[in-house]
């Protein structure tokens, strides 16, 4: 089984035509779908990103430059267009599953509302798009709404300082699934124990922006129950098929590569 487990609505996965043909030119069973440019059909073009300082992340750059997007363009008021159009494909092909995007301006009772309607997957937060505060009230709240459910939280992080946050909330709750975009802080959460990190993962999404060094490097550290397939499309020219070739190279047993394409997150989701 494979499954693409970050990819947005645009791109290749912008029309039920579209992702059906995108997922059968990459055998790929699932796609965990999250709002993207609003009827964009575009792919981006981006160089695959080298490891020049083992001490910084590598999307610290492009994090501050998404910030500043989305500042200028005020994007985050399509989010909610954004999550009803998944939840519109998904009525219509079982292929496609859903992770509901969180704003500020949704409160626990409208998410619950629409979890009622759409039952979607997971949840995502994007540091990028909009800081959450990891001890407001309203963070809270969401986290236990999430154990509550059961359901994950896919989060992009921005800066070392949400990795000190987010293992504070590792630490204090470690019921809650959560899925870290992009392998962001992922050496200094590996530095949790074992208990601590049962419910943790990494998206290695994608070729253009993990390194491979990056993956065989938390595998030999954690393994390969940690780590979900992505491909954060359409960022990246093929990146699906370029992540899951990347996968595919690794020096690693088979049942190994089968956890990291897609058995990992269907056990997250509960597929």
């Amino acid at each position: 089984m494979i499954i693409d487990g970050h990819a947005h609505a645009c791109g290749d996965y912008l029309t039920n035509e579209s992702i059906m043909n995108y997922l059968a030119r990459n055998n790929t069973d699932y796609a965990i779908l999250v709002p993207g440019q609003k009827g964009s059909k575009k792919t981006y073009n981006f160089k695959e990103k080298k490891i020049r300082d083992k001490k910084k992340e590598i999307l610290d750059g492009t994090n501050k430059l998404i910030k500043f997007a989305i500042g200028i363009t005020n994007s985050i008021k399509h989010i909610p267009v954004g999550n009803q159009q998944i939840y519109m494909l998904k009525k219509e092909n079982e292929k496609i599953k859903q992770f509901y995007w969180v704003i500020h301006e949704f409160d626990i009772s409208h998410i619950d509302s629409e979890f009622e309607k759409m039952k979607f997957e997971g949840i995502k937060l994007h540091q990028c798009w909009e800081r959450s505060d990891f001890k407001s009230v309203w963070f809270l709240n969401l986290v236990d709404w999430l154990i509550n459910f059961d359901i994950p939280l896919f989060i992009h992080l921005y800066s070392f300082e949400d990795v000190i946050e987010i293992i504070k909330i590792i630490k204090k709750f470690p019921k809650l699934k959560i899925i870290i975009a992009h392998c962001y802080g992922l050496e200094k959460i590996a530095e949790l124990n074992s208990i601590e990190l049962e419910n943790v993962y990494f998206d290695i999404s994608n070729n253009y922006f993990v390194p491979k060094e990056r993956i065989e490097n938390g595998l030999k550290i954690l393994g390969s129950n940690k780590f979900t397939l992505g491909s954060d499309t359409p960022y990246g020219k093929s990146a699906l098929k370029y992540t899951i070739d990347r996968v595919r190279q690794l020096k690693i047993k088979e049942y190994e590569v089968d956890n990291i394409l897609g058995l990992n997150m269907k056990n997250i989701i509960r597929i």
